[in-house]
């Protein structure tokens, strides 16, 4: 999601979701971020792509907001998938937000059928505990570990171990920001189960998701 000023150009959102949360706005940013996602996977699974569900971020704020479950299944159901169809990530920081509610919401996301990852791991300063709290089935590791993996023997080292880590624990590992051959080999060599990153394509608008899809996915029969 991108925010288009005709003075400033294009704004990321760094910089205008940490607003939108301290005026109120983000629920409703929320909504059409789903909103817009459930009806684009509905209309890609009708043109017979094989997409098995999206990901979804939700903000610190959105997760301890009440009826946050009801709120996202009316959403899904309105275009008829089913919760396994979206992901929600939330990130590292925003588990230590209000934990009771926190807890709360995510046990009745997953109770609902929601999968759910913990996006960007690595940049925040969570325990380990914390997050075992939360029904997470997805790690998704902060690019900057990626990074830090092929520029020095620790950043190796750090990697494997936190990978053998959450392996232990049964969930799935995803990588973000790989960009070269070289990450991709070793995150596999290290048992990575997912990549994500420029290595495969930059963020595309959704006309060029769908060309990016013809080229490289076979359609459905």
């Amino acid at each position: 999601m991108r925010l288009y000023d005709s003075e400033l150009g294009w704004i990321s959102p760094d910089e205008f979701i940490p607003v939108a949360e301290q005026n109120g706005s983000i629920h409703r940013i929320g909504d059409f971020v789903l909103e817009r996602s459930a009806e684009f996977l509905y209309s890609l699974r009708a043109d017979g792509f094989k997409i098995h569900y999206f990901e979804v971020n939700l903000s610190a704020i959105q997760c301890i907001q009440q009826n946050l479950s009801d709120r996202l299944l009316a959403i899904t159901k309105r275009y008829g998938l089913s919760p396994a169809d979206i992901c929600f990530e939330i990130t590292e920081t925003a588990a230590n937000l209000s934990p009771a509610a926190m807890k709360k919401n995510m046990d009745e996301l997953s109770a609902a059928g929601f999968p759910l990852a913990i996006d960007d791991f690595g940049t925040g300063y969570s325990n380990i505990y914390s997050l075992t709290e939360i029904p997470f089935g997805t790690i998704k590791l902060d690019r900057s570990l990626v990074t830090a993996m092929v520029q020095t023997v620790h950043g190796r080292v750090g990697m494997e171990n936190t990978v053998s880590m959450f392996r232990h624990l049964g969930v799935t590992l995803l990588a973000e920001g790989v960009e070269t051959a070289a990450q991709l080999s070793i995150l596999k060599e290290i048992g990575v189960n997912l990549i994500q990153g420029y290595y495969f394509s930059k963020p595309l608008p959704p006309e060029d998701f769908v060309r990016f899809l013809r080229e490289r996915e076979p359609k459905c029969t």
